[in-house]
C-alpha cells in the first residue's frame, strides 16, 4: 500500500484528545462554543436576527 499522507500528530494533539475524552463530552464542550464564537462573522449581524 502506498501512503498518501503520513498525520503528523504529536505530545500536544494527543493531549487534547485525552483531555476531551476524559471530560466525558466528547460531542460538544466548552472548546466548541469557543471555537464557533471566534469564527463567528464580521458584519451587521442580521443574519443573527
Amino acid at each position: 500500500m502506498i501512503p498518501i499522507g503520513r498525520p503528523d500528530i504529536g505530545e500536544e494533539e494527543i493531549a487534547a484528545a485525552a483531555m476531551v475524552l476524559r471530560s466525558g463530552m466528547i460531542a460538544q464542550d466548552a472548546r466548541v462554543a469557543e471555537r464557533l464564537l471566534r469564527r463567528r462573522p464580521t458584519g451587521t449581524g442580521r443574519h443573527l436576527r
